[in-house]
């Protein structure tokens, strides 16, 4: 699962002029699952992913946070 930066993505969508319906209706997906990807409370499958920034017309790096690596012993 990938870690969605949520302010970006939701401010993306909002200035593109799209809603949370007519994006999870481009996605064929519910609304409340599209709202629990942009609030966080949900993970991002890297296909989804693919797909919003597909629609929004913007590129993976515009609304995921880059991995954090995990420290080494």
């Amino acid at each position: 699962m990938y870690k969605v930066n949520t302010k970006k993505l939701k401010s993306i969508r909002i200035a593109k002029g799209f809603s949370q319906i007519a994006i999870a209706e481009l996605l064929f997906m519910e609304q409340t699952t599209y709202s629990k990807i942009e609030n966080g409370k949900n993970g991002l499958k890297m296909d989804t992913a693919f797909k919003i920034a597909e629609v929004l017309q913007i590129s993976l790096e515009d609304f995921i946070e880059p991995p954090v690596p995990k420290p080494t012993k």
